[in-house]
């Protein structure tokens, strides 16, 4: 005899179907909202949020990875600093990279958006005041997990009342070859000459050799987060490259370290478990590969700034 399905799991079933629907017109900012059941609808929600997070960060940061010939550089983000770099304005495609509201953005140091080492950065650059226009790299921290690296332009905008604000310009990097595909004509092509935009020659990932063999890493890494790394040294080897290559074109690819990552993909994984199931903290930390439960809740309240038994109540 077939089980009726009640209301309530009617409706958590036609939001499952409405978040597919989304993700096939590529929006993947759409969340199913959990809830405290234990089933199997719930478990699937969970699966489906996950895989959401992870197309919205691959499609995102897909024009990261391409060679010389196929980059150009587009103005993404932009502010306007007081004279103290603190934010006065923003430009409203602020929202791609974070989840932070306009109004906690405005009067905020530009510095407090910065990962510690871009922070080191972005001192030593705007402690000369003299020297203008500068390029620098930075590393913005964006939604949820990986920062986001950016190339930034910091400039003067005209005095106003003897005050020096200025102008700060975030560029990102797109495939070039997306506008082949998409039918420009040889002679549009032509126009542009596309090696003035960016310069590579400080690279790690010297082809697209390189930069597959980096994602197939951050790939397997993905895929088996609760499994031991090892050395780098071992892990560059059995993926066909060197230590150096693996260590520093990770991080230019992805603006975080190995074990970082890593350890970000258990955290947030581990915290959508937290959450959304009735899992003991012990077998999750177990599921995620850390050695104790000690260990599991430090790292999780470092990272969210809860442990995991104040976050599920």
């Amino acid at each position: 005899m077939e089980k009726t399905i009640n209301t309530d799991d009617q409706k958590r079933l036609s939001l499952i179907k409405k978040m597919i629907i989304e993700m096939g017109g590529e929006n993947f900012n759409y969340r199913v909202p959990t809830s405290s059941n234990n089933d199997v609808i719930e478990a699937i929600t969970v699966s489906i949020n996950m895989l959401a997070d992870k197309l919205s960060e691959s499609y995102k940061n897909r024009y990261l990875v391409h060679s010389r010939q196929i980059f150009e550089h587009l103005t993404d983000l932009g502010f306007i600093l007081d004279p103290e770099f603190k934010i006065v304005q923003v430009t409203s495609s602020y929202n791609e990279f974070m989840s932070i509201n306009e109004s906690q953005l405005i009067g905020k140091p530009f510095i407090e958006l910065l990962d510690l080492e871009s922070q080191e950065i972005w001192l030593s650059a705007t402690s000369k005041t003299n020297k203008f226009p500068q390029k620098f790299h930075l590393n913005l921290i964006a939604k949820k997990k990986l920062t986001q690296p950016l190339t930034f332009f910091l400039n003067t905008l005209t005095p106003m009342e003897s005050k020096q604000n200025y102008l700060l310009s975030g560029v990102r990097t797109i495939n070039i070859r997306e506008h082949r595909d998409n039918g420009l004509s040889s002679s549009e092509q032509q126009h542009y000459d596309y090696s003035q935009f960016l310069d590579l020659s400080d690279s790690v990932l010297k082809d697209e050799k390189d930069i597959s063999i980096i994602k197939q890493i951050h790939a397997h890494i993905e895929k088996n987060r609760a499994d031991a790394l090892g050395s780098l040294q071992k892990l560059a080897h059995d993926f066909g490259t060197n230590e150096y290559k693996l260590k520093n074109g990770f991080k230019e690819l992805y603006g975080i370290t190995v074990f970082k990552f890593q350890m970000e993909e258990r955290l947030t994984y581990a915290k959508t478990l937290v959450e959304s199931s009735s899992i003991p903290f012990k077998a999750i930390a177990e599921m995620m590969g850390f050695k104790t439960l000690a260990h599991f809740s430090r790292s999780f309240k470092k990272r969210f700034g809860s442990n995991p038994r104040e976050m599920r109540k």
